[in-house]
């Protein structure tokens, strides 16, 4: 899914239809009836679209939605499209951040357990143009009370007191099912010059950039879906309720996770970040690891977790295993840059500071 996010601008939303009827309303291409897909509103996002009231470009975009880097192999033009979308959009001062994934190292593998076909990263967080987000869990440590508020009443939740600590997120041995932060290195694109010096002996472009929460299993992103709305349900999920107005009484938000989810939470922070300076970054990964070495409190480093997935033993990049065990692949956290949570998450308010920081210092040298 891609979500376009800026400042006056509507959230443009275009799941993809490969089959079966697509809803009335979606909209087709005049020129070939084709209904379009996801990497159509992601090429009208970056191509032909302004925002109505201003006229400029969208300076941030996020995308929920990836595909194997080993789909290189077989479609080189696949990697064309998105290298010619993501040097556009950066030359256009747009910042297009996207999910790492949400299998561990085993990107290619969506709903393969054990995974089996080999370490790779995802499409298009692979590119150096692109911002690969990751997925963090919030970590308590069993006392919740030191960073939430008491929740005022039933089925309502409490407001954070503060920074929570976060480690990888990897929900895969409790779900029964791949997930956890997509994190790994790139077979097709050489490392970029600003991820030097990070990991001994990299040679090729590191996912992730940076990771937010992405656990759905805890302290997921509430969602409350009109899709929900029915005679059943009734219309409360305009108002953002908890319960329907139905008889039922039916809960109807829910909490989901992901890096799809993860990676629209940098996207509003950073769209946040262009109200106050008034024009878009661009490429924010130089900014990014500029920052890691200079301002370091800008990050959350997180140093706990891993990304391990199952493996198929044999399997590309998968470790230990027997003929009655799968083995594991992935990698774990590690102090400073690693291949689970990148830099780490974010403080918002050390970024915007250290942004107006550096948009005054540029404004004196001019």
């Amino acid at each position: 899914m891609v979500y376009v996010y800026a400042p006056y601008s509507v959230v443009d939303s275009n799941p993809i239809y490969s089959t079966g009827n697509p809803p009335p309303t979606r909209p087709t291409d005049p020129a070939t009836g084709q209904y379009y897909d996801v990497f159509d509103a992601l090429y009208h996002a970056v191509d032909d679209y302004t925002v109505p009231a201003t006229g400029q470009v969208l300076p941030v975009i996020s995308m929920s939605y990836g595909d194997c880097e080993a789909s290189f192999s077989a479609d080189a033009s696949e990697k064309t499209f998105f290298d010619n979308i993501g040097t556009q959009a950066n030359a256009q001062g747009q910042t297009i951040v996207v999910s790492s994934g949400d299998t561990g190292a085993a990107g290619c593998d969506y709903s393969d357990y054990p995974a089996y076909q080999g370490a790779y990263v995802d499409v298009p967080a692979d590119s150096p143009s692109y911002t690969a987000v990751g997925g963090t869990t919030l970590n308590e440590s069993g006392e919740p009370s030191t960073y939430w508020t008491e929740a005022p009443a039933p089925n309502q939740v409490g407001t954070a007191l503060s920074y929570i600590p976060e480690t990888v997120w990897n929900d895969t041995a409790a779900d029964g099912q791949l997930s956890a932060s997509g994190g790994g290195v790139s077979k097709y694109y050489g490392l970029p010059a600003w991820q030097s010096n990070l990991i001994s002996n990299q040679t090729y472009r590191m996912v992730p950039d940076v990771a937010f929460a992405a656990s759905a299993d805890h302290d997921g992103y509430m969602e409350c879906s009109s899709d929900f709305n029915s005679s059943t349900y009734g219309t409360d999920c305009a108002n953002v309720f908890w319960t329907s107005g139905g008889t039922s009484k039916t809960p109807v938000l829910y909490p989901v996770g992901g890096t799809s989810a993860a990676a629209p939470s940098f996207a509003g922070m950073l769209t946040l970040l262009v109200q106050n300076n008034g024009t878009g970054f661009g490429t924010i990964n130089p900014t990014l690891y500029n920052f890691a070495k200079t301002q370091p409190s800008v990050f959350h480093d997180i140093t706990s977790g891993n990304n391990d997935v199952p493996c198929d033993v044999g399997t590309p990049g998968c470790v230990g295993g027997s003929s009655t065990a799968p083995g594991t692949m992935g990698f774990s956290a590690t102090t400073g840059y690693n291949l689970t949570t990148g830099l780490g998450s974010i403080d918002g308010g050390a970024l915007f500071t250290q942004s107006a920081a550096d948009k005054a210092k540029a404004a004196l040298t001019q």
